[in-house]
C-alpha cells in the first residue's frame, strides 16, 4: 500500500481522471453515463483501461492522468525522442520545453517503464530517469515538480508512488514499481553507477548558469554519454542557442548527417504576423522548410499584444528567446544596457542653434505616408569638448507629402545654421538632394551599401561601447525621443548570409533613426578629420 503524504489532499482523483475521459468521449458519443451512474466495478474497469491506454499513448496520459495541456508538437517531440538516442530540443520560451523534458517525460517513463535496451540484455534493477541541471538547487527544483504530481495524483501514487522503506527525498524518487527519478548537477558529481533509461538535460547554458560551453561539451561526452550507453538510454537536451559552436549547435550539425538514429534535432519558434495580429508556432524541418501552425484562436499559448511588446522592449532577447535565433553578444553592436548608461539627465534636445556649436546631420528619407511606414528622419548633433557625440535634434515625419517634407527639412536645417548633412542617397534620391542644395543647403549624398553600412555601424559601435555618446534625457519629450533611438539601435545585429557575407540589419519594425544617427556620426567625425573607416585603425585603436 502506498505511503500517502500526511495532510496532502489529491489534486487529481480517480473521479477527475474518469470524468476527463468521459468528457472527451462525449464530444463524439451521446448518452454516456456520468461518474455517479457508474458502479464500483465499472469505475475500476475504466481506470484499468485508461491506465493501459496511457501506457501506449503519451498524449492520452498527459490529457487524462496528468491533465496537462496537450499540443500538436508534444507528439512530434515524443516520436523523435523514441526514434533518436540523442534528441536536442530548441524551443521558444513559453512552449514548456523544460516542463515536458524534466516533468512529463520522467513521470511517463516511470509510469510506462519504456524499455530501450534489447531483450538479451539483463534488465536494470531500477528503471531510472535522470534529470541533469546546471547546479544542485535547480536540480532539487526540477525534482519537486514530478514529486508533487505523483503525490497529489490518486492513481499515480497508488500505482508507482512513494512506498515504505524506499528513498523518496530531494535528490531521488524511488518508486514501488522499481522505477526511479533522480537529479544530478553538472556542478556536482555525475559519475557513478546509474541504470538510466532516460536522461533529461535542461538549459545548461542559461544566463544563470556558470558553466562554459567548452565544459558542457566535455562533460557530456566524457561523463554523461557513458551513463547512457549501457542500457541504451535516451538523452533529451533542452536549451537556448547562443552561438554556432555551442552544444546545441554541435548536436544540430550531427543530426543533419545522422543515418543511424543517434541524433535528432527539433527547433520550435514563434513568428508574429503583425498585419493580421496573429501568432504562429513554427517548426523547422530537417530540409530547412518551415511548418507554421496558427496559435492565435487555436491553442492560445501566446498573446499577440504581449509578444509584440516584448519584441519592442528588447528585440535581441526576443529574437533569441522566441525566434530561437543565434544572437551572441558580439553580434550586437549597440547593447541596450550600455545605451541606457549613456543617458544624460541634465541634457535636453535643442530647438535652435547655439552660437558656439558646429552642427552636422544625417538624413534617412521615406517616400511613404502610410501610418506604419518608415519616417523621414533628420538627426543633428555635435562633438562636445570631451569628444563625446551629442545628438541635439531629431526631426521625423511620415504624414507630409514629399514636397512638404522637403520644406520641413529646410526649416529645421535653417534653425541650426544650414549644417552639412550626410543624406542616404538611395532613399532621398539625387534629384531631391540637388533640388535642396540649389537653395544654399549642404546635403552630401551617401550610398549605404553593405560594406559602407558595416563601416559606419562598427565605427558608431566603437563610440557607444566606449560610452562616448550623450543622449538627452531631461524632459518627458527627451525621454520619448531617446528611448525610440535606443529601441532601434539595440535591435541592430550582425548577420551572416548563406553565402558567408556579413551585414548589419535592424530587427525592429523601423530603422530610420538608426540610419540617420550613424550617418550623423560619420559626418561629425569627417568634419573633425577623424577617419571613419574601420580599416583605417589598428586592432588596438578599436578596443573598448
Amino acid at each position: 500500500m502506498a505511503r500517502i503524504p500526511p495532510n496532502k489532499a489529491f489534486s487529481i482523483t480517480y473521479e477527475d481522471i474518469i470524468n476527463s475521459y468521459l468528457t472527451k468521449l462525449s464530444k463524439t458519443q451521446k448518452d454516456l453515463p456520468s461518474y455517479e451512474d457508474l458502479s464500483e466495478k465499472e469505475r475500476v474497469q475504466l481506470i484499468a483501461y485508461i491506465t493501459k491506454k496511457s501506457k501506449e499513448d503519451l498524449g492520452f496520459f498527459m490529457e487524462h492522468i496528468i491533465q496537462a495541456n496537450v499540443y500538436w508538437f508534444h507528439s512530434l517531440i515524443f516520436k523523435l525522442h523514441i526514434k533518436y538516442k540523442n534528441l536536442c530540443i530548441v524551443a521558444s520560451r513559453g512552449l514548456g520545453k523544460t516542463y515536458f523534458a524534466t516533468h512529463i517525460l520522467p513521470i511517463y517513463h516511470s509510469f510506462s517503464k519504456t524499455k530501450f535496451y534489447p531483450d538479451k540484455l539483463k534488465p536494470p534493477k531500477w528503471h531510472e530517469s535522470m534529470i541533469i541541471a546546471y547546479n544542485e538547487d535547480m536540480g532539487k527544483k526540477f525534482l519537486s515538480a514530478p514529486r508533487d504530481s505523483i503525490e497529489e495524483n490518486e492513481l499515480l501514487i497508488n500505482l508507482i508512488g512513494s512506498g515504505l522503506n524506499i528513498d523518496w527525498n530531494k535528490f531521488q524518487l524511488q518508486m514501488q514499481n522499481k522505477s526511479a527519478i533522480v537529479t544530478k548537477s553538472f556542478s556536482g558529481a555525475i559519475r557513478g553507477f546509474h541504470e538510466a533509461g532516460v536522461v533529461a538535460i535542461d538549459d545548461l547554458l542559461s544566463d544563470k548558469s556558470e558553466l562554459s560551453p567548452k565544459a558542457v561539451k566535455r562533460d557530456l561526452n566524457n561523463i554523461v554519454k557513458p551513463i547512457t550507453r549501457r542500457f541504451r538510454a535516451r538523452t533529451v537536451l533542452v536549451g537556448t542557442r547562443f552561438s554556432e559552436d555551442d552544444i546545441y549547435g554541435d548536436w544540430e550539425e550531427k543530426a543533419k548527417y545522422d543515418k543511424k538514429g543517434l541524433y535528432g534535432f527539433i527547433k520550435l519558434f514563434v513568428e508574429l504576423d503583425k498585419e493580421k495580429q496573429q501568432v504562429y508556432i513554427c517548426v523547422e524541418k530537417p530540409d530547412g522548410k518551415i511548418d507554421k501552425h496558427l496559435d492565435t484562436g487555436i491553442t492560445d499559448i501566446y498573446d499577440f499584444d504581449e509578444l509584440e511588446e516584448a519584441e519592442s522592449d528588447d528585440p535581441i532577447s526576443f529574437a533569441r528567446e522566441y525566434g530561437c535565433e543565434i544572437v551572441s553578444d558580439k553580434q550586437v553592436p549597440f547593447p541596450k544596457n550600455i545605451l541606457m548608461e549613456c543617458r544624460d539627465y541634465d541634457l535636453s534636445y535643442e530647438i535652435q542653434k547655439e552660437k558656439h556649436r558646429h552642427y552636422v546631420g544625417g538624413l534617412d528619407s521615406s517616400n511613404s505616408i502610410a501610418k506604419d511606414a518608415d519616417e523621414t528622419v533628420l538627426a543633428l548633433g555635435y562633438l562636445d569638448e570631451d569628444k563625446n557625440i551629442v545628438p541635439t535634434k531629431f526631426w521625423a515625419d511620415n504624414t507630409l507629402t514629399a514636397p512638404q517634407r522637403i520644406e520641413g527639412l529646410k526649416k529645421e536645417m535653417i534653425k541650426f545654421g544650414r549644417p552639412t548633412v550626410l543624406a542616404e542617397k538611395n532613399s532621398m534620391g539625387q534629384t531631391n538632394i540637388d533640388f535642396i542644395n540649389h537653395d544654399n543647403f549642404h546635403l552630401i549624398p551617401f550610398n549605404t551599401s553593405r560594406l559602407s553600412k558595416i563601416d559606419i555601424t562598427e565605427f558608431a559601435e566603437k563610440f557607444v561601447k566606449k560610452k562616448q555618446i550623450r543622449l538627452p534625457y531631461k524632459t518627458a519629450e527627451d525621454r520619448e525621443i531617446t528611448l525610440k533611438l535606443i529601441h532601434q539601435l539595440s535591435g541592430v545585429r550582425e548577420k551572416i548570409t548563406r553565402t558567408g557575407l556579413k551585414s548589419y540589419n535592424g530587427t525592429t519594425k523601423h530603422d530610420d533613426y538608426y540610419i540617420a544617427f550613424i550617418l550623423m556620426i560619420k559626418q561629425l567625425l569627417d568634419r573633425a578629420h577623424i577617419p571613419t573607416r574601420v580599416s583605417s585603425f589598428t586592432r588596438e585603436d578599436l578596443k573598448y
